[in-house]
């Protein structure tokens, strides 16, 4: 998001809404063990270094593991043609976005298709 030009207040109202959707994560977690590691990404905190994002190639090309939270997650929830509950999950996650159905499956059979 930062890559795409993502200023860093609007970067933390979206990771704060996101995180703290999983009852696992309050909001004072999140500030706790989140926050500043975004604020750190943008060059606000620890050496004040404004990172380079990663770019989509080492996101796809990165194998997170099963509690992990990283990667793509077009190859990681389709990676596997027999696992129908990861195509559900981005499915589900694309209908969250209120991308219409028909659009919805073409982007999930283009992820099968390991068009990422």
């Amino acid at each position: 998001l930062k890559g795409i030009g993502m200023q860093l207040g609007d970067a933390m109202v979206l990771w704060k809404t996101e995180f703290t959707k999983s009852p696992d994560c309050s909001a004072e977690k999140f500030e706790k063990d989140y926050a500043y590691g975004i604020r750190h990404s943008y060059g606000k905190e620890g050496k004040r270094v404004n990172y380079t994002p990663h770019s989509c190639g080492q996101c796809i090309a990165s194998d997170p593991g099963v509690k992990d939270d990283h990667g793509c997650p077009f190859k990681t929830l389709t990676a596997n043609k027999d696992n129908a509950e990861g195509v559900e999950r981005l499915n589900d996650m694309l209908r969250g976005m209120n991308i219409s159905q028909v659009k919805a499956s073409a982007i999930v059979t283009k992820a099968k298709n390991m068009h990422y």
